[in-house]
């Protein structure tokens, strides 16, 4: 036989690299399959092992009454084991020994355990009293009582400016504080400054001012400001003369219309000499700073100016816009001042005044920063903080009812960003760095999930599963809401309206509870190792005696058991083996189901030994042998039929009867090319071992992909699908992945053949998918299982055509046709004929290649090219287009230039090129011929 190559010299030189010595993998006369790819396809439900198939409809028709008289299908009598019934009289005998000895002891300890257990419960409930006293006095004292001062701390540190400014405005009703007189209202502030925190006594944390800095503007631009130098992070000592800053700016009309900085003082009305000089010195538009007489608060020497139009803050804005006039406070701003050095951050006071008249006269103001109620909270303002040390565990912040960071024990980065991207912004709850606030307020919003601003004003929760007891009182200040003038105050209406929360571990307040709970631990150890000991001691002496009996009952029983049950179970369960068909474990006498076998290897079968595993005891070693020769003869019995059809008669208990009926089945043919000139020249024992190891592979394959192995007729396989168990829609997939496979396992072996110095071989197969009569057929004293039908000798004429058109395996259109198939493979149009024995047209089919493993390689596009283009050449032969196809077949042939069909079909064109047909031709080449 030719065996030309066509696809070689179309392949790039990395593809025919790939390819190397088994040009197989290209598309050839023989296989088409990739080299190092076994099509393995999957088919849905299709492949299932032995024990889940469940019989087709074919099958059940033959094999339904074996089926159901399935060992499995039987309910087995009740019986009991002899292990078993020896095994329970000892073990009751033993029990009821073993339950007389343990009342002995029980008895005995029964007064002992109820001491000890009343002292148990006599110290669980006075630790559950303690612990509810100590709880209920720590938790509700102290925990408020520390909260209160500290709310207590901060609301005296935020009243001071609050009763600077209305000081302020009561001087300005009894006219102490005029707009004109500009030296006695700097006096004024002077006073507020230094004598007003001088009447705060309660509090007294160093380097904290009580004050920091007191205000008035009017409408003309004028203002003033003293301020405590102790307020600035830059001051080293807060003492001596220079402790006090003081902030002018002229007002910005000057009578007469002038600006010049000279003339300045004219403006200012009221002022002593020291101020009228100082006021001649000022520039227009500027806030200038002087440092002050820390005894007078006379300006001692200018620092810095800079321009700036209190006109323009927040807190003039607001106090203005307030109708009628009350005290309010600004959010959180930049205290603008006019050194380049301090910039705080903090929170301004401010209240709009008039005159008789009703024009407005002045807005008197004062501040506070927010770094000093941190510096507060910092070092633990509390009564009870005073004589403790400081808790590195616990937390005491300030937030709004919106959730911005006010002040934090945790310090400024977790109330103010840091940063050039987010300088001086105000920190979220949530996006602060303290994981404690995070989790304080994340339990303030579970308790209250309507929002902060509907929290009560003061609560307790101690939460057992963080181990913290959560606090918190709300802090509000500030005017009203319109809608709430003339009614009772809406907290939720304030300026101001804050809470302080505190974190703190429940540690803090347990020493207690933990030092009780010690001691009544300790007490019950001592009580419970006491028990312990006393019945340590008589469980010992139940312990020896038991396991006398056990001891010596396990001995007895050991050794009936080892000489009645051991052989016995051996037996019953190679019995329950040989049941299932399954030859697997070499314990079942050396018995094995045959499976496939490495070329070249040298195992054999094991010789059967019938006294392998004899027995002492007469009967047993003659159920030993009897099973022995039972099992040898259903292996024996299984090498002659396919495995699967063997285990479903023997389980079944019944014999076989005659009966077909109609399946839907993929039937297979196969046979090796020039096996009579290979018989010729090879030695028998040579050629038999040749042909053992193909058989062996080739059915091996067929039975992995779920098929039945039909019968071997000489060189020749018959196979076949789908019955008697039912495979599913996509059964012939399962059979042409079995074909490419077969083809494939075959070049690996011709290499090894060839090392051995054996001749070629090469298989042809052929495949149909169609209704077949499957059942037993012979007579009543010899049958077998197998197939009759068109479609079986279909199968058998489409094997021998692979020889006429040198390829491998040939199917028929309508196998193509089947679920799965085109989507699967690739097949070429080779011919339209009508085999020997049929009138009916047959369209033959190359299986070529298994698409799964050339996807995504440059193969897909050339076995592509391959079949569609050889189509193309079909359609036009058939539509009698003889010089079209001639043309193509030339270039088809250049690129392909031993392929057979092709060659063939080129013969054709020429010939009716020559002698055209008449107008009864048809594409259909009648074969006289197998």
């Amino acid at each position: 036989r030719a065996r030309a190559r066509p696809f070689s010299p179309a392949l790039p030189p990395p593809q025919r690299a790939m390819a190397g010595d088994t040009q197989e993998a290209v598309l050839a006369i023989e296989v088409r399959s990739l080299p190092h790819s076994q099509c393995h396809l999957s088919s849905g439900g299709a492949s299932r092992s032995a024990g889940a198939r469940t019989l087709g409809e074919a099958g059940r028709s033959v094999f339904g009454a074996y089926e159901s008289q399935a060992p499995g299908g039987k309910a087995r009598p009740c019986t009991l084991r002899l292990c078993w019934m020896l095994v329970g009289v000892f073990l009751v005998v033993t029990s009821l020994v073993c339950f007389a000895l343990t009342l002995l002891w029980i008895e005995t300890a029964a007064d002992e355990t109820k001491a000890v257990s009343d002292t148990h419960t006599d110290i669980r409930l006075h630790y559950e009293n303690v612990s509810e006293r100590a709880i209920d006095a720590l938790l509700n004292e102290l925990v408020l009582q520390d909260m209160y001062v500290e709310r207590l701390a901060v609301a005296e540190y935020i009243n001071m400016p609050y009763l600077a400014v209305e000081m302020l405005g009561g001087a300005m009703d009894q006219k102490v504080v005029t707009v004109e007189g500009m030296d006695g209202n700097v006096k004024q502030l002077w006073w507020l400054q230094t004598k007003l925190p001088a009447l705060e006594k309660r509090f007294a944390w160093g380097g904290i001012p009580k004050l920091e800095s007191v205000f008035y503007a009017d409408k003309h631009g004028f203002f003033a400001s003293y301020s405590n130098e102790c307020a600035n992070p830059g001051r080293s000592s807060c003492s001596g003369d220079m402790s006090y800053a003081l902030y002018l700016r002229p007002p910005d009309d000057l009578p007469g219309g002038t600006t010049s900085p000279a003339n300045a003082s004219a403006a200012v009305a009221g002022c002593s000499q020291a101020m009228c000089q100082l006021s001649a010195n000022m520039t227009l538009e500027h806030v200038h700073y002087y440092m002050a007489d820390g005894l007078t608060g006379e300006p001692r020497f200018l620092v810095s100016h800079q321009e700036y139009d209190p006109r323009e803050r927040p807190w003039w804005k607001r106090a203005v816009g307030t109708i009628p006039p009350q005290i309010v406070w600004t959010d959180l701003q930049n205290l603008k001042t006019v050194r380049p050095d301090v910039a705080p951050h903090g929170f301004s006071v401010s209240r709009a005044y008039y005159d008789d008249e009703g024009e407005l006269a002045m807005v008197a103001g004062a501040t506070l920063r927010i770094s000093h109620i941190s510096d507060i909270l910092i070092r633990r303002v509390t009564l009870a903080a005073q004589n403790r040390p400081p808790d590195s565990e616990s937390c005491i912040f300030i937030l709004d009812d919106t959730g911005r960071m006010i002040a934090s024990s945790t310090g400024m980065p977790d109330v103010l960003c840091e940063g050039t991207a987010c300088s001086g912004r105000q920190q979220m709850w949530n996006s602060t760095g303290s994981g404690l606030i995070k989790q304080a307020v994340a339990s303030l919003l579970q308790r209250f999930p309507s929002g902060l601003a509907h929290l009560n004003n003061y609560a307790v929760h101690v939460d057992k599963v963080s181990h913290y007891i959560y606090s918190h009182f709300r802090l509000e200040s500030g005017r009203e809401s319109s809608e709430n003038v003339g009614s009772e105050p809406n907290p939720s209406t304030r300026d101001l309206r804050w809470i302080i929360v505190r974190a703190q571990p429940i540690t803090a307040y347990e020493k207690q509870i933990l030092e009780e709970k010690a001691t009544s631990q300790q007490k019950s150890r001592v009580a419970m190792a006491n028990l312990e000991e006393k019945i340590d001691s008589k469980e010992l002496v139940t312990l020896v005696l038991c396991g006398c009996f056990l001891v010596a009952g396990a001995l007895g029983l050991s050794c009936i058991s080892w000489l009645v049950s051991r052989r016995l179970k051996t037996i019953a369960n190679q019995m329950d083996k040989v049941a299932r068909f399954d030859f697997s474990d070499s314990n079942c006498g050396g018995l094995f189901e045959a499976g496939a076998k490495t070329p070249g290897s040298d195992s054999s079968t094991p010789e059967l030994s019938p006294h392998r595993h004899s027995s002492k005891i007469h009967e047993i070693a003659h159920i030993s042998k009897a099973f022995h020769n039972m099992t040898s003869g259903l292996q024996s019995f299984s090498r002659y039929m396919d495995p699967h059809i063997v285990k479903l008669l023997v389980q079944s208990g019944q014999q076989a009867r005659l009966g077909v009926a109609k399946a839907q089945v993929t039937v297979f043919f196969s046979d090796i090319a020039d096996f009579t000139k290979m018989a010729e020249v090879l030695e028998p024992p040579v050629l038999a071992e040749l042909l053992g190891e193909y058989l062996e592979e080739m059915s091996g394959i067929i039975m992995e992909h779920s098929g039945i192995v039909g019968e071997f007729i000489g060189d020749e396989i018959m196979a076949w699908w789908n019955a008697p168990w039912d495979l599913g829609t996509k059964h012939t997939v399962l059979a042409l992945s079995a074909a490419m496979q077969q083809q494939h396992r075959l070049g690996r072996l011709r290499k090894h053949w060839a090392d051995r110095g054996l001749p070629e071989v090469r298989a042809r197969m052929g495949l149909v998918c169609g209704s077949v009569l499957a059942g037993n057929i012979g007579s009543q004293s010899r049958m077998k299982y197998g197939l009759v039908g068109d479609n079986v000798n279909l199968a058998s004429r489409l094997e021998q055509l692979c020889k006429r058109y040198s390829v491998g395996i040939l199917v028929d259109s309508k196998t193509c046709d089947e679920e799965g198939v085109r989507e699967n493979f690739f097949f070429r149009t080779v011919d339209l004929v009508t085999v020997k024995g049929r009138t009916e047209p047959t369209e033959l089919c190359e299986l070529v290649a298994c698409k799964e493993h050339v996807t995504g390689t440059p193969l897909l596009d050339m076995y592509s090219s391959f079949c569609n283009k050889f189509a193309e050449i079909h359609e036009l032969y058939r539509a009698q287009d003889f010089s079209g196809a001639l043309a193509k077949l030339e270039a088809y042939r250049q690129i392909w230039p031993e392929d057979r069909p092709a060659t063939m079909m080129q013969e054709r064109c020429r010939a009716h090129l020559e002698c055209p047909p008449g107008s009864d031709w048809t594409a259909v080449e009648h074969l006289h011929e197998k």
